[in-house]
């Protein structure tokens, strides 16, 4: 089976997992922001400001490395196992023993008792991460679809369980905890593999230049994420970064529903193909078309509804969460519009390039964000949107570099999608402003939904004839369950 036709089948398998995973966890998320307040949410997410920063060095760095070498050997597996599960083991007492310090330093006192249960997710994911990566080197995504919507399922279950009985947000605290172990447990039977001790310093140094950039590249990425948070939490309370918190959690679960299925593979198939330029530029032009055809409607649809759906799923007490999450979305249609970029420029060996794009965010958000926090959480949000936006050209001329996709040539590829979303999110909008007062919430949103889809399908047959047809078609193998039929219409893309 050729790499295009073996990542098209490996994106299948995610694509199902991640739908599974974010119905799973948003069902569970609505019942909880019902039972919980703001003030939980925020609690919980500045505690993982704290620990995402180990989790992201764990399990978004070596492990590419791993990808990206040509034939690593037992002892590369074994030396990047015990590396991460040592550190991750380490990091985790250093947390506990300054947990007061940094509940201070937060202005949430609450952190101190809440921090030392968190960590335990820690050595778990450090255990799970080369598990996994040898899975993904293969692009065998079956194995981990599996153990994913399981993890997803057992974390919604004890957390909604928990809610119901009356743990507050220890309910929160517990979820990724029990998703990473069931995730852990049913994963290490796919594998079969059990960490040895072949691993020497010189298989780290092997993998230590481009897994250390990486690293550099997730800490910045999360830095960038985490700093609106932490100074939301001190300058304006918890309430506010509740708000912001679960805004952002609605956002991320849609954005992995609709982008991690490619995305997730992307890096190990470009690294692949990096060696035949055409063939990679085809492959990025023919991924980014069909994931901004399928990922900037529900972008700009959930920017339309935002303001009625989350106050009607998880209460009034929310309302501000769907002003947020409205921000939220214009970020989703800029990652829409260059899905891959991160992947080509890490799978082409120049991570240096991804690197530079995240600090220059990271920069932009230091700068902006204190300032913005001055207006209140809202500015916050729109910062961020700005940065992501603002980002987009120099991403697109770093790619040109690797590639020789020109910019324009990248943006060529998705603005039909992108104009059909604008003329979609403008009518649903006015929609739902003119009726907001005639019809009650529910309808409203019943109607919205194939209001969207007709305007989207009209707008994308006027700017992408071509396109349409071709979705349309899959749509139909689809329904079909024509596998051979998905799969040629997948290769016209």
């Amino acid at each position: 089976m050729s790499v295009p036709e073996r990542t098209v089948k490996a994106a299948a398998w995610t694509a199902l997992g991640t739908a599974v995973q974010a119905v799973v966890s948003l069902v569970g998320l609505a019942i909880i922001a019902r039972i919980l307040g703001p003030e939980a949410f925020g609690v919980t997410a500045a505690a993982w400001v704290v620990i995402g920063v180990v989790s992201v060095v764990i399990t978004m760095s070596f492990n590419e490395s791993l990808f990206n070498h040509e034939n690593p050997e037992p002892g590369h597996y074994d030396a990047i196992f015990w590396l991460l599960f040592v550190g991750a083991v380490l990091s985790a007492g250093v947390i506990v023993l300054l947990r007061h310090e940094i509940a201070w330093v937060m202005g949430i006192p609450e952190l101190a008792w809440v921090l030392p249960v968190s960590v335990l997710v820690l050595p778990f994911a450090a255990a799970s991460t080369v598990q996994e990566s040898r899975l993904v080197r293969e692009l065998d995504m079956r194995a981990i679809t599996h153990a994913g919507n399981a993890g997803a399922t057992a974390a919604s279950l004890t957390g909604t369980a928990a809610a119901l009985l009356g743990f507050g947000l220890w309910s929160l605290v517990v979820m990724p905890i029990v998703n990473i172990v069931v995730r852990l447990l049913l994963i290490l039977p796919a594998t079969r593999w059990v960490p040895g001790f072949q691993g020497r310093w010189h298989h780290v140094r092997e993998l230590g230049g481009f897994g250390l950039t990486v690293a550099g590249i997730r800490l910045a990425e999360f830095g960038e994420k985490a700093l609106p948070r932490a100074i939301i939490g001190s300058a304006l309370g918890a309430e506010a970064l509740g708000y912001y918190s679960l805004a952002w959690r609605f956002f991320e679960q849609l954005s992995t529903l609709l982008k991690t299925p490619m995305t997730r593979i992307a890096m190990p198939a470009v690294a692949r193909l990096r060696s035949d330029m055409a063939k990679l530029r085809s492959l990025l032009r023919s991924a980014n078309r069909f994931v901004s055809v399928v990922a900037m409607p529900c972008f700009a649809g959930l920017l339309a509804i935002a303001p009625v759906a989350v106050p009607l799923l998880v209460g009034p007490q929310w309302v501000p969460s769907g002003v947020l999450l409205q921000v939220f979305c214009v970020i989703g249609l800029r990652t829409s519009m260059g899905a891959f970029q991160n992947s080509v420029m890490r799978g082409v060996g120049r991570p240096g390039d991804h690197l530079f794009v995240v600090l220059t965010r990271l920069v932009l958000a230091a700068v902006v964000t204190p300032l913005a926090a001055t207006f209140g959480v809202f500015a916050v949000a729109a910062s961020a949107a700005a940065r992501h936006l603002l980002e987009w050209p120099l991403a697109a001329a770093l790619v040109a570099r690797s590639t020789g996709d020109t910019v324009w040539s990248q943006f060529r590829v998705v603005l039909p999608a992108l104009a059909a979303a604008v003329v979609m999110a403008l009518g649903v909008s006015g929609a739902i402003v003119g009726l907001g007062n005639l019809v009650p919430p529910l309808a409203l949103l019943v109607s919205a939904l194939p209001l969207g889809v007709l305007l989207y399908v009209l707008a994308l047959i006027v700017f992408a004839p071509a396109m349409a047809k071709t979705l349309h078609a899959l749509v139909l193998a689809g329904l079909r369950r024509d596998g051979k039929a998905i799969r040629a219409v997948a290769r016209g893309i």
